[in-house]
């Protein structure tokens, strides 16, 4: 519980504030240049002159592609999932070579490769399967 001497109530609204407020969300409606004339600024400083904003019409006549290019500016990203005791235990492994992950996956995968060039290796959908050495 709080207690009630640090309690502060903000229900209350500076006079300043709910003066605003009602001035901005009043029913009546005027331009700002009617404004600015029927009240004059109280300090010469404030005097700004009406400034009108340009109006420019842009065409686009350019393609999309190189600003989604921009985006995927990640050439070969490859997201896997895998259960969290893996990724840990491949951090780990790759680690105590100081091989960040990245590179022990592919370092992996080009051994792997290898081997199955060799004839070493089957990959299957069970898994890796070493062939039968012939000698």
């Amino acid at each position: 519980m709080i207690p009630a001497n640090k309690k502060k109530s903000f229900t209350e609204i500076p006079e300043g504030l709910s003066n605003q407020i009602k001035s901005t969300f009043s029913t009546e409606i005027t331009s700002e240049s009617e404004t600015n004339e029927k009240t004059p600024p109280s300090d010469p400083v404030e005097k700004k002159e009406a400034i009108t904003p340009e109006i420019k019409t842009i065409t686009k006549t350019k393609d999309l592609a190189p600003i989604k290019a921009k985006k995927n500016d990640r050439n070969g990203q490859i997201n896997i999932c895998v259960p969290p005791e893996t990724k840990t235990d491949w951090k780990v492994l790759f680690a105590k070579s100081n091989v960040n992950i990245t590179q022990g996956i592919i370092f992996a995968v080009e051994h792997l490769k290898n081997e199955i060039d060799k004839g070493e290796v089957m990959l299957t959908v069970g898994g890796v399967i070493q062939k039968a050495s012939n000698t």
